[in-house]
């Protein structure tokens, strides 16, 4: 997407709902290989191209600024809430069965 006279900020916010999502995907198996792989400087990457593309801004702006200004919160925090929703949710269909196999 470029700079100047690409897509409007909706559409530029949806590329980045999207990919985030694709990323997110399966948090709850990658979270804990994630904190001590390289990867998590790959995805660094990923997430700050895809807030200077969000927010239509050049390279030299900074991961943090972009991500701010983008509105989007990083995988770091977002992975670990993922994982902590599927636990608790998977904790929760093995009770409701239970209760209901007896």
């Amino acid at each position: 997407m470029p700079n100047l006279r690409g897509p409007d900020e909706r559409r530029r916010r949806l590329f980045a709902n999207v990919i985030s999502s694709i990323l997110l995907y399966g948090a709850p198996v990658w979270r804990d290989e994630l904190v001590t792989s390289k990867l998590q400087v790959v995805l660094g990457r990923l997430e700050r191209s895809v807030a200077q593309r969000t927010i239509s801004a050049y390279r030299t702006v900074s991961s943090n600024a972009a991500m701010l200004l983008a509105r989007i919160p990083p995988l770091r925090f977002m992975a670990p809430m993922r994982k902590r929703m599927y636990m608790w949710l998977k904790r929760f269909k093995e009770e409701e069965n239970a209760v209901l196999s007896k």
